[in-house]
């Protein structure tokens, strides 16, 4: 702010050291008064700090190894926290897991029964031994109704 007072009072001392009169805009009352420490020039010295060295302080190995052992404690902390909740987290997704690879097991093992239940059927036996050419040994042949009599099975008197 000093400067910009500084710079005025210069341009109008230019006119009046010419000789000549203030510009039209300038009236001769309009003298600015002096801004207080107009006057104070500030010196700056150039330092140099390359060559200080930091004195040694005792207590900062002290204070960093607490700081360190307190951010240690607290995360032991915090992890103990939430080692409970991550760890249900992971087995309740095992559970969901084991669930679904029963039910595909129940899924196979429901098309297997069917699979084993159609190839063991009467007739598909019949077809599988006569695409092979299955010839028994002759005393393993067992002759289960000999008569082909039908009573039997209808549970039904025969007229003999």
């Amino acid at each position: 702010m000093s400067m910009l007072a500084t710079k005025f009072k210069k341009f109008f001392q230019a006119y009046e050291s010419e000789g000549s009169s203030l510009p039209y805009y300038a009236d001769a009352d309009c003298q600015l008064r002096a801004l207080p420490m107009e006057d104070i020039w500030v010196f700056r010295k150039n330092l140099d700090n390359s060559r200080v060295v930091r004195a040694n302080n005792p207590d900062d190995n002290l204070s960093s190894l607490k700081a360190v052992g307190g951010a240690a404690l607290g995360m032991a902390l915090l992890i103990g926290l939430l080692l409970p909740s991550a760890y249900n987290l992971m087995a309740g997704y095992r559970i969901h897991q084991l669930q679904q690879e029963k039910q595909n097991l129940v899924t196979e093992n429901a098309s297997l029964e069917s699979e084993r239940a159609q190839l063991s059927s009467p007739h598909e036996l019949a077809k599988t031994a006569k695409r092979q050419n299955f010839q028994p040994a002759p005393d393993r042949i067992v002759l289960l109704n000999p008569n082909l009599d039908a009573s039997f099975a209808m549970n039904v008197k025969s007229q003999k």
